[in-house]
């Protein structure tokens, strides 16, 4: 069947408490989705931010962003009173995610309304450590370290034993060590009530949650402080290659990461146990998963660490169909993964996405700077493919129009053939039509706007991530009635779309 969604990250739904959360504001943008003729909705990432306020720079590959827990619904099940609610709101809301503000005052919050959650006769509290034990007991001690360690990284704690991991058993902490481990334990648990809740209300309307899992972890993360043989490390854990990408599109050096690289000889040996784990978590929250920078597992980028730019690094040969194979050993539905081919493509990794049996991806931004066999325009995509009119990395495809060469702009005037009052919308347009079994807008090019609602520039390290949807956008009646005769003519709505009233 072909299918259609809306990309929006959580951090950027409306909301009176300076971040996007899992509470009302995402139970209305599922109905806006629903409304408007899509059965999809895509994330970024949905774990904790890390440097750069990216969440492709974690300190977990496995927790949710606490700061996506919704006070409202803490203060429902009378974890928050009304005037910490109030504390909860930013004085000034100039629309955008205020991360400072988050900083200061969010931890607070959580911290009094997990003081306050009775978990002693709570049965799902018990299943959820249970169920988590993999990763959930290494998340919460790091985090409780880092506390203690004055938010040093892992690699730079006094205490070599916990610098190392050796020992981590909760009996022998501290009390103030258990305390602190227990507390971020009920913070995902609260989380987790919250995202449940939410992706049933999904279900029950017939939408599909597609997430979004970065390849690479932070080298400051609970990932590689409790599995550091699983990566490229030396015996002071320095990494001995970092991740990046050559010089491309978006950046005349490259784009150095600084993530440290997998050791995929070692997780070869035990059946790349951690990987395999991280897919069926994955797998087990999102009812599709978009794979990021997939390129890797054919052929990686390594930048010697330390390196200025990104231009110093070497291509080195990743693990290929064997990972997928022993990852995916368990019975699993490959039409629940999206791959992301973008950027230095080969035959390579286009051969190990069909081979693997994954949906590939277009982008409409990247059609229009080289002639009629440029493979992301419609006319030479595949039913088996992902068709974006862009991604969070791009420009909104009205930026992307505005700031266009001229020759790029005659070439898309005369391929779109476009009557359309903006040009966004001549976009929608052509990814709908394509003949992809998914089309995927973001949220911003559905309403026509500007580079001002840029979610991300690669490249840079401050400033992104911030844009937030106004609320005004649940009024916008011609957008949904626009995007629902898209979806009809396209054959997208499926056959339990809702008529537009």
């Amino acid at each position: 069947m072909r299918k259609s969604g809306i990309l929006l990250h959580i951090s950027s739904l409306p909301s009176p408490y300076g971040i996007g959360t899992l509470g009302k504001s995402a139970y209305e943008f599922i109905d806006f989705i629903k409304t408007s003729g899509f059965s999809m909705w895509q994330m970024l990432p949905t774990v904790p931010t890390g440097f750069g306020d990216s969440p492709y720079q974690s300190v977990s590959a496995f927790a949710g962003n606490p700061y996506f827990i919704d006070p409202e619904m803490l203060f429902e099940m009378g974890l928050l009173t009304k005037d910490e609610l109030i504390f909860a709101r930013p004085l000034n809301d100039d629309g955008y995610v205020d991360y400072g503000f988050l900083y200061q005052t969010r931890p607070k919050l959580l911290k009094l309304s997990c003081e306050r959650l009775d978990i002693s006769n709570d049965k799902d509290f018990s299943r959820f450590v249970e169920e988590n034990r993999s990763w959930l007991l290494d998340y919460a001690a790091y985090m409780a370290f880092c506390e203690h360690f004055s938010s040093l990284p892992w690699y730079m704690w006094e205490d070599r034993k916990a610098a190392l991991h050796d020992e981590i058993i909760e009996d022998r902490l501290s009390d103030a060590l258990k305390s602190s481990i227990l507390m971020y334990k009920k913070q995902q648990y609260l989380y987790d009530i919250q995202w449940r809740a939410l992706h049933a209300y999904a279900k029950k309307r017939g939408i599909t949650i597609i997430g979004d899992m970065p390849i690479y972890t932070s080298l400051d993360s609970a990932d590689v402080w409790a599995n550091r043989a699983e990566f490229m490390l030396d015996e002071k854990g320095k990494p001995k290659g970092v991740a990046g990408v050559p010089p491309d599109y978006f950046s005349s050096t490259g784009q150095l990461w600084g993530n440290p690289l997998y050791d995929y000889e070692h997780m070869s040996k035990n059946g790349f146990g951690w990987w395999k784990y991280r897919m069926k978590h994955a797998l087990m929250r999102f009812d599709m998963v978009r794979i990021d920078h997939f390129r890797a597992f054919a052929s990686y980028y390594c930048v010697p660490f330390g390196a200025k730019t990104a231009a110093e690094g070497i291509w080195l040969p990743g693990p290929g169909k064997a990972f997928f194979d022993a990852v995916f050993e368990e019975d699993c539905d490959r039409d629940s993964i999206i791959a992301e081919t973008l950027g230095i493509i080969d035959e390579s990794v286009n051969k190990l996405c069909k081979d693997c049996g994954f949906y590939d991806m277009a982008v409409l931004e990247f059609a229009f700077d080289s002639d009629a066999k440029n493979l992301h325009l419609p006319h030479n995509c595949t039913k088996r493919r992902v068709m974006y009119t862009g991604t969070h990395d791009n420009d909104t495809a009205e930026g992307f129009y505005l700031s266009a060469s001229e020759r790029a702009i005659s070439y898309m005037k005369r391929y779109l053939d476009t009557s359309e009052k903006s040009f966004s919308r001549a976009f929608i347009k052509a990814a709908m039509l394509s003949v992809c079994d998914i089309a995927i807008i973001p949220m911003q090019d559905v309403l026509g706007l500007k580079s001002n609602a840029r979610m991300n520039i690669p490249g840079t390290s401050s400033g992104n991530w911030r844009w937030r949807l106004s609320p005004s956008y649940r009024d916008n009646k011609e957008a949904m009635a626009a995007m629902l005769k898209l979806n009809e003519i396209s054959g997208r709505t499926g056959d339990d779309a809702e008529p537009f009233l």
